[in-house]
């Protein structure tokens, strides 16, 4: 009986709290949701906040979710195994841009490999294809050296597609540190 009590008790005031807002006519509140990656039990879930800047739930957790970081462009050396046309050189895959594109033709192992001369931190990877149709790639292979002269590899990474808009994604399952070189070798 007194959970039926709580029960009704509760639809009943959540139904006024309701039509009350209609009522009076409240200005809407905006609400701001933002997802954050990592390996505690409570990530990977939306954080959700009022009327505020940022989350609320940063400000508990002390866990500020920092900029995305390009770290393609600032790379110190960027070599390839081959560039077909003159007009298309390596350079143009860090450039911003996914217009214009780096050609290899009839290599039958093209790889692109990018060198920091400062230590990066890298969680993601994004590589977008041209999107001519012409130009498919089906997988990727990607060798992360770190300052330590170490190696990370990560697997044969399945493209997921052809389209500039919607670029392949890797992510590392914890934030690789002290990144100095990374090899990107395609099907």
């Amino acid at each position: 009986m007194k959970k039926i009590y709580k029960v009704i008790t509760s639809a009943i005031l959540a139904t006024a709290m309701i039509a009350t807002s209609f009522i009076l006519d409240m200005p809407g509140t905006n609400v701001y949701a933002q997802q954050t990656t990592g390996n505690a039990p409570y990530i990977n879930s939306w954080l959700v906040s009022g009327p505020f800047e940022s989350p609320v739930v940063d400000k508990i957790y002390e866990c500020e979710v920092g900029k995305i970081v390009n770290y393609a462009p600032l790379a110190s050396e960027i070599t390839a195994s081959s560039s077909t046309l003159a007009v298309n050189p390596v350079s143009y895959l860090v450039d911003g841009s996914t217009i214009k594109q780096w050609v290899t033709e009839n290599d039958p192992s093209p790889w692109v490999n990018l060198k920091w001369n400062e230590p990066i931190d890298i969680n993601e990877v994004k590589i977008a294809q041209w999107g001519d149709s012409r130009h498919v790639n089906n997988w990727y292979h990607l060798t992360f050296t770190l300052q330590d002269g170490s190696k990370v590899e990560s697997g044969k990474i399945n493209s997921t597609s052809s389209s500039p808009s919607e670029p392949t994604v890797y992510s590392t399952t914890s934030v690789l540190k002290n990144v100095v070189e990374m090899k990107v070798e395609i099907d």
